[in-house]
Formats: C-alpha cells, sequence, structure tokens
C-alpha cells in the first residue's frame, strides 16, 4: 500500500493531462484517501525513513521470526504491523486546503478533526467505557481525543501538568494514551498524511521487536510500551470477542462494495520490489565509489598542475583520459541499472485481487471541497470526511493510469538483514 501511496502521491495527472489553448499541458490531480486492511499473516516492522534498524528494533529477534524490516518513504516512528492494524492515507493538493499551512503539525491538527469526529461517534454509540480509564462509566473525559506531537490519544494530558519546551520540569500525570501513530510527506502542491490505528494491541511482540525509541515524546514520560499505547477495539465492548475488527471496518467505511473495488497492497509486490531495489542500491553504492575515487583522482592531478608548462599538458591529457574513463563506466553502470526489473504495479494488483478481495482496502477519491450535499454516508470515516470533501469509492481501474508502471524510484523496500 505504501508503494500505492507514493505514486497518487507523486504521479497522478502525470499521464492524463488535457492541451491547453497555449499549448500548455494541464495536469489536474485528484485527492485520495486510502484506508488499508493489512493482509493476515504477513507481520512486519515497518520504520520511517531515516529509522536505523540498529537503534529502533530488535533486529536478532526480528530475523530469527522471519519478520521484515520495511524502510517506508515517510518520516515519522517504527510500527510492528499486523492484521488488527488499519491504516488510513490522506493524499491531498495543498491548493484544496489553502487555509491548512503545508507543515507536520497544522496537517495534523486537520486530519486530527476528522479522527476526533470518528472518536466522538465510537464514544456515544459504545456500550461500554474504555476499562484502561477506570471503572467510571460517566468519565467521558478519558476517552476524549487529542493531538500530542505527532500522536493520536484517547486520554488528556492536562495542561498544568504540562511542562513548557525545554523546562526540564516532569509531568506529574499523563493520561494520554497512544492509539495511532502519523507520519507525512510534502512535495511542490501536494501532501501525503497516513495513520497507523491500533485496532487490538498486540503489546507483547511489540515490546519484543520494537525498542524504547531515544527521541521520545515529552508527554510520553518514559512509559514502557505497554503503559504508553492503548487500542480502539474496548471503545466497543472490551468483553464482547465477537465485536470483532469487521465490525470496526463496517463501522468506518460500510457496506460499500469494498470487495468488488478493492486496492490491495501485498507483501509478494514489496518483496519482488525489494529484490530489483537491493540490486539498484548495490549499483549506486559502486557507482559512489567510482565517483568518490574519480574526484579524488582529479583533485590530486590538479594540484599538481601547478608545475612547469612542459609537465602541465600531460596532466591535462591524463584529466582528459581519467574524465573519459569514468564517463565510460558511469555510462555503463546507468545501462545495468537501466536494466533491473522491478514488477508492474497494476498487473500485480489486478492479479491479486480476486486472491485477496475478502481482506479488503477502500480507495476514496476526494473532490469539491466542503460540498458534501452529492454523497452522504452514513458510517463515521466516510461520514467524517464528507464534512470537508465529496467523496466517492473508487476502483484500481479509475487509477490505472497512474499504478501501471514498473519503475525502481519508489522509495519503500524491505531492508536487507544485518
Amino acid at each position: 500500500m505504501l508503494h500505492i501511496e507514493e505514486r497518487l502521491l507523486r504521479h497522478d495527472g502525470a499521464q492524463n493531462g488535457n492541451a491547453t489553448p497555449d499549448g500548455m499541458t494541464e495536469t489536474p490531480k485528484r485527492n485520495f484517501a486510502i484506508f488499508n486492511r493489512p493482509l493476515p499473516h504477513h507481520n512486519s516492522v515497518v520504520l520511517g525513513i531515516s529509522g536505523k534498524p540498529s537503534q529502533l528494533v530488535n533486529t536478532s529477534l526480528a530475523e530469527q521470526d522471519n519478520i521484515p524490516l520495511i524502510k517506508r518513504f515517510t518520516g515519522g516512528g517504527t510500527v510492528y504491523i499486523t492484521s488488527d492494524i488499519r491504516f488510513v492515507g490522506f493524499i491531498i493538493n495543498k491548493s484544496d486546503i489553502s487555509h491548512v499551512d503545508p507543515y507536520p503539525t497544522p496537517v495534523m491538527r486537520w486530519t486530527g478533526e476528522i479522527y476526533e469526529d470518528c472518536i466522538t461517534s465510537l464514544r456515544e454509540k459504545s456500550k461500554t467505557r474504555f476499562e484502561k480509564f477506570g471503572k467510571t462509566q460517566q468519565n467521558e473525559e478519558n476517552l476524549t481525543f487529542s493531538l500530542y506531537e505527532n500522536d493520536y490519544c484517547l486520554g488528556n494530558t492536562r495542561d498544568e501538568d504540562t511542562p513548557d519546551e525545554g523546562s526540564g520540569d516532569e509531568i506529574k500525570t499523563a493520561k494520554a494514551l497512544k492509539f495511532a501513530g502519523n507520519a507525512q510527506s510534502f512535495i511542490r502542491d501536494r501532501i501525503l498524511h497516513h495513520t497507523s490505528i491500533l485496532w487490538d494491541l498486540d503489546i507483547d511482540n511489540i515490546s519484543k521487536y520494537l525498542t524504547l525509541p531515544s527521541k521520545r515524546p515529552a508527554y510520553r514520560l518514559n512509559r514502557s510500551h505497554r503503559d504508553f499505547l492503548t487500542d480502539l477495539r474496548p471503545l466497543f465492548d472490551p468483553k464482547n470477542k465477537e465485536q470483532n475488527i469487521d465490525y470496526f471496518d463496517d463501522f468506518c467505511v460500510g457496506d460499500n462494495d469494498i470487495d468488488n473495488k478493492a486496492v490491495i497492497g501485498g507483501c509478494e509486490y514489496t518483496h519482488h520490489f525489494t529484490l530489483g531495489k537491493n540490486k539498484l542500491l548495490e549499483l549506486q553504492d559502486e557507482l559512489q565509489v567510482i565517483t568518490s575515487a574519480y574526484y579524488e583522482e582529479l583533485n590530486r592531478l590538479r594540484r599538481e598542475n601547478n608545475v612547469e608548462n612542459g609537465e602541465k599538458s600531460q596532466i591535462d591529457e591524463k584529466i582528459a583520459e581519467k574524465t573519459a574513463e569514468y564517463k565510460k563506466r558511469r555510462g555503463e553502470y546507468q545501462i545495468r541499472m537501466d536494466a533491473i526489473p522491478f514488477p508492474n504495479l497494476y498487473q500485480y494488483l489486478e492479479n491479486n485481487l480476486n486472491q485477496y478481495h475478502k481482506h479488503k482496502s477502500m480507495l476514496i477519491g476526494m473532490g469539491g471541497v466542503n460540498n458534501p450535499e452529492e454523497c452522504q454516508f452514513n458510517d463515521a470515516m466516510l461520514d467524517a470526511l464528507n464534512q470537508h470533501f465529496d467523496v466517492k469509492v473508487l476502483s484500481i481501474e479509475d487509477v490505472k493510469d497512474v499504478l501501471d508502471c514498473s519503475d525502481g524510484q519508489l522509495g519503500t523496500y524491505i531492508i536487507p538483514p544485518s
């Protein structure tokens, strides 16, 4: 699904533009929301673009248990992925939310309005209260949606207990528990914001595979994963095992013919893409070594160029010879990199759609900002989106022009074992 998000972010509109009278090409870009349900039995650990496995993951345990480590193209923290997590991504033109500054915190506040609507709806329909926060069913504050730094939480950390940044004061009480993490990618005219939502917490494996990050939000108070994280399942009924994740999916997006309009991401595609990506990175590293050696030699020859004219011409010849040799090798490497096979994203999705349709995901087109009259849904996520956009469910055919590709320029790949 990360590959799909990245292509929709960067390449939507690139192949279906319309010619304008002045000869320029107009490339309208669409807004999307993606509701993604991971496949079962494909657990993994996903790291942000700058995340270092040695610092964030118990790599020996992950490798021992065949848990793949995946590097994604956005920032943010590290997530242990199971089929009990849900991902929601927003891909939006900056011009369509011009009232939101294109920076992480303002974007999170804006998307937080959508999630707050969903949590409020959950709270109103829930028959029980979240037992982790206490036994008092009337304690609404403990079910309040809140945004702290990069996280969506349940419960509040009181303002008077929260220190000013850099003050060194300790927070006396911390009620906020994280149920979702966020990451963003910003390009010239578009924003991607995606969220991983914990439906049912696999705290034992989270504690097993993920270390305590050295950079932690202040409100966390050095709490362990077990004391810091929470999930949404008890918001329905913590004692009712029949209210499983299918119930949550239906609550969020309803029964909108998702099975026939699914957009599926799969570990198989990521695996085959990574085979090519690793080869590409290997060749790029080799070329970087050759390039560094070339410039080092070039600088040495230029330093020696401060000699008598008789020897200077010989050094100029050596520089020209080294440059020609480097350009030839660089060209050879480019040919090898261009020849690396990458799987076609659209073909993969089309070939596997029937096999995976029960593990459904949902692609939502969002247009007509603040125009919800044409398309109304009665389910939490779609209803919340409708407060901002006119939404409709799309199929992979609707984005075939973007996904019909075979290239190695995507930023998500499986990290090779150490």
